[in-house]
């Protein structure tokens, strides 16, 4: 993952250009004030419909967000559909398609989604224009990785995410144990997401034997929370049957706790929170409490922040103590 070091050289000298946001949209009044700019441009050329473009683009927006990149750089993003008279005049044929622009000229470009390096290296050839000292072939710090990683994750792009925590935790790593534990604790939620229970599991045992230390910390006690729920989910395919008969027999708690677990292994955690807890309302002591105590465990999978978990957090307590 491409990124910037802390360190600032030289400012350049002030320019319409530099007036503009680290990221903007593209526009035919605009494109020929960008295509003059003094300060480097990305040029990101994209479209809605296009898979690897969503993949790419919070890489490229973290190499404008740095902060060693602040005013030394600008990434500027062309929908394809929306201006197809630029597209044509750029020549694009396949997306994504990026530009590296500076002083009216195109200094670098490639075409798809690229490895690390590949950006790494574009990235660095666009920064030393603008005159900013940059890392190199350097590992990026951990905690950016994890923030990456996290924008993949909700994205979808699994396979993205999973490549950068094994910078986490690879041989040649030289992360901390606090976020070796993490990289392990996050590679432990893609395999989940990806239906792979045994591998989530091996993850979450070389955290615990390896990372004891860290075993309460959020991003570990979140993994081994979902690693839990999936593996007391029934298969997916059973879906429809708990429906079924549920339709039949609304108290049939069992079918209900069935669809709950079923929802929260394919990701829908706000069904599966919704059907809980009408279990908890109607018969709070059903089988042990099992109701609750799935609720607690899908709430300390997404994290007190989410707003999901929060509204559900305060319908339990009121169930519970109203």
């Amino acid at each position: 993952m491409p990124m910037v070091s802390r360190s600032m050289c030289a400012t350049t000298t002030p320019s319409p250009t530099e007036n503009l946001p680290a990221v903007f949209d593209v526009t035919k009044e605009n494109f020929n004030e960008i295509m003059k700019s003094p300060v480097p441009v990305i040029l990101d050329c994209h479209a809605e419909w296009c898979g690897p473009c969503k993949q790419l683009a919070p890489m490229l927006e973290a190499i404008v967000n740095h902060p060693a990149a602040a005013g030394k750089i600008r990434l500027a993003k062309l929908d394809t559909d929306a201006e197809p008279e630029l597209t044509q005049g750029l020549k694009v044929k396949s997306l994504p398609s990026v530009f590296g622009i500076h002083n009216r000229k195109m200094v670098d470009s490639f075409v798809g989604m690229q490895d690390p390096a590949r950006i790494q290296e574009f990235a660095t050839k666009l920064l030393q224009m603008a005159g900013a000292a940059v890392e190199g072939d350097g590992p990026a710090p951990p905690a950016e990785v994890l923030s990456m990683v996290d924008k993949h994750f909700e994205a979808g792009d699994i396979e993205q995410a999973k490549i950068l925590l094994q910078t986490l935790v690879g041989p040649e790593s030289e992360a901390g144990d606090e976020h070796k534990a993490a990289g392990y604790a996050g590679l432990a939620r893609c395999f989940v997401k990806e239906g792979n229970q045994e591998a989530a599991e091996e993850m979450i045992e070389v955290v615990k034997k390896s990372f004891a230390n860290q075993i309460h910390d959020s991003a570990v006690t979140s993994a081994i929370a979902a690693v839990s729920l999936a593996g007391k989910a029934p298969a997916a395919g059973e879906l429809s049957q708990f429906q079924e008969r549920l339709d039949i027999d609304e108290q049939d708690h069992e079918a209900r706790h069935g669809l709950a677990m079923a929802s929260a292994a394919m990701g829908d955690y706000e069904t599966a929170i919704n059907e809980l807890l009408v279990i908890v309302r109607k018969d709070r002591d059903w089988n042990e409490g099992a109701a609750k105590d799935e609720l607690l465990q899908i709430f300390e999978t997404l994290g007190a922040d989410n707003q999901v978990v929060k509204v559900g957090r305060a319908r339990l307590t009121n169930f519970l103590f109203v």
